[in-house]
């Protein structure tokens, strides 16, 4: 089954600091999160702070080593992610259905299919697939553990 991903894009609300965020909105966005995983699709979501809080843009080029701008940065005229979902369903149809039942009142989600080992190149060889399923169980592994330690920031 394919996975998805929906990138909430940044508006003015994305930079409000969390304590002027409704509980409302709070409760919503819980709420839906329950759904998607009762429903047995939910992957993963996650949302992003401020962009005046820990933001960078790195610009590369050939030449140089990348330049580094911190944050803040306009939300409003550039384009920001300030959060994300990625669910695992049996088609785009159903991704689009689940994509509009997100409670945002306003706003914009970006719905993207998420490339799988199976569809890349003859260059991609085996033992790079059999790295890149290490890396993800490791991965997974680490987060259990910051799980069980309570530790996510």
């Amino acid at each position: 089954m394919p996975r998805f991903i929906y990138l909430m894009k940044a508006n003015a609300m994305a930079e409000a600091p969390p304590c002027e965020i409704s509980p409302e909105i709070f409760e919503a966005m819980c709420k839906y999160n329950e759904e998607l995983n009762d429903a047995g699709i939910l992957l993963e979501a996650e949302g992003l702070r401020p962009t005046s809080v820990d933001s960078y843009r790195l610009h590369y080029s050939t030449d140089n080593v990348p330049e580094v701008t911190p944050g803040p940065f306009n939300v409003t005229t550039e384009t920001h992610i300030c959060g994300w979902w990625v669910v695992r369903t049996k088609d785009a149809e159903e991704a689009l259905e689940w994509a509009r039942k997100i409670p945002m009142q306003s706003g914009e989600v970006v719905v993207r299919r998420i490339g799988c080992m199976e569809e890349l190149s003859e260059g991609y060889t085996k033992q790079l697939q059999q790295r890149e399923v290490k890396l993800r169980l490791d991965t997974a592994k680490r987060m259990m553990e910051l799980a069980e330690k309570n530790q996510f920031d």
